[in-house]
C-alpha cells in the first residue's frame, strides 16, 4: 500500500525545515568555507526532499488521469507544474555543483590566452571538469579608466574578444565590474587591476638578458614586490602618475637603493644591468565562475511559477465572480 500523500507533504515541510535550520547552523558557525560534512548532510536533506517530490509528481499524474471534473484537473495540473519546478530546481543545482569552477584569470592589454584549465588560478572545483576546456580563446584588448574620477572601480571597464573556433568567430564584448561576460560554461567580471610595465634588461646596449611584462598591484600608491629575473633578489616597484598616466616607474632593492626609470624614457642603471621601461600596460584579474545549469534554473523557475498560477487561477476567478 502507498503511503498517504498527506504523510508526504509533512514530510517533506519537516526536511525543508531541517535544511534551513542547516543553512542557519552554517551561516552562524562557519564565516568561510565550511566542512565537507556540512555539505554532506545538505545532500542528504535535498536527495530525500526530490526523492518525496517525485513521489507527489506520480501520485497527482495518476490523480490528474483520473479526474474527469475540468476545475480538479486545472488545479492538479498546476500542483504537477509545481513539483515538477522544484525538481527542475534540485537537479539543476546538483548538476552545477558536480560541474562547479571557481578560478582567477589574469589578463595583460593585447594579450590572447587559450581557455586551458592551466592558464587559471583555481580557487574550487567540483568532481567532475567542465567538458568545454580548450575550445575558445580570450584577449584583452583595451582597458578603461579613470585615476582621478571618485567611483572609478565601478567605472573600471574593459573590450575583450572571445575567439571560438576559429578567428572568424571573434566575439567582442565590454565589460566592467558590475558588467560581467559569458563564455563557453563560465561567467568572468573584473575584480582586480594594476599596471604591467614592459621591463627591459641589458647587459650592454645592444645585448638583451630579458624582457616581459611584469603584472605588478601598485594602484593607489601602493608598493608591490618581484623577483628579479636574474637573480632571484626581491625588488620593490611603486610607480608615478601625472595627468592620469604613469609617467615612471621606481624600482629599489636593499643592495642597490632606489632607482626612478621614466616610461620611455633613457635607460638607467639597476643591479648592475641597464634597465629600460619602453612603455607599461593594465592588467585585470577576472573572477570566473561556471554558470552550467543555469537555463535549467531558469525553466525550472518558470514552470514552478506557471504551476502556482494555474493552481491559484481558479481561486482568484472565483472571488472575482463574488
Amino acid at each position: 500500500m502507498l503511503p498517504d500523500i498527506r504523510l508526504v507533504n509533512q514530510i517533506s515541510v519537516a526536511l525543508l525545515v531541517a535544511g534551513a535550520i542547516v543553512l542557519v547552523v552554517r551561516a552562524s558557525v562557519y564565516s568561510g568555507y565550511a566542512p565537507s560534512w556540512f555539505w554532506w548532510l545538505l545532500s542528504l536533506v535535498i536527495i530525500l526532499l526530490a526523492v518525496l517530490l517525485v513521489y507527489c509528481l506520480f501520485m497527482r499524474v495518476r490523480l490528474l488521469a483520473k479526474t474527469m471534473d475540468a476545475k480538479k484537473r486545472i488545479r492538479l495540473a498546476g500542483s504537477v507544474l509545481f513539483h515538477f519546478g522544484i525538481l527542475l530546481l534540485i537537479i539543476a543545482g546538483f548538476y552545477s555543483s558536480f560541474y562547479k569552477f571557481r578560478a582567477i584569470l589574469i589578463l595583460t592589454e593585447g594579450q590572447t590566452v587559450e581557455d586551458v584549465r592551466e592558464n587559471y588560478y583555481i580557487l574550487s572545483s567540483g568532481p567532475l571538469e567542465p567538458t568545454d576546456f580548450g575550445d575558445a580563446a580570450i584577449r584583452l584588448d583595451k582597458v578603461h579608466v579613470d585615476f582621478y574620477s571618485p567611483t572609478l572601480i565601478e567605472e573600471l571597464g574593459a573590450e575583450v574578444t572571445v575567439f571560438k573556433g576559429m578567428p572568424s568567430s571573434a566575439k567582442q564584448v565590454s565589460t566592467s565590474v558590475n558588467r560581467p561576460f559569458y563564455y563557453q560554461s563560465r561567467k568572468a567580471a573584473i575584480y582586480k587591476f594594476g599596471f604591467s610595465p614592459l621591463i627591459v634588461i641589458k647587459s650592454s646596449p645592444t645585448e638583451t638578458l630579458w624582457t616581459g611584462f611584469v603584472n605588478l598591484d601598485l594602484v593607489a600608491g601602493k608598493t608591490d614586490l618581484f623577483k628579479w629575473p636574474l637573480s632571484g633578489e626581491l625588488v620593490r616597484v611603486t610607480a608615478e602618475l601625472a595627468d592620469g598616466k604613469v609617467t615612471a616607474f621606481s624600482l629599489g632593492s636593499d643592495a642597490a637603493g632606489e632607482t626612478l626609470i621614466a616610461v620611455g624614457g633613457e635607460p638607467t642603471d639597476f643591479l648592475g644591468y641597464t634597465v629600460e621601461i619602453p612603455e607599461y600596460r593594465y592588467w585585470l584579474g577576472f573572477a570566473v565562475n561556471s554558470v552550467k545549469g543555469r537555463y535549467l534554473i531558469f525553466i525550472g523557475f518558470a514552470v514552478l511559477v506557471l504551476g502556482i498560477l494555474l493552481r491559484y487561477s481558479l481561486v482568484f476567478r472565483e472571488r472575482d465572480a463574488v
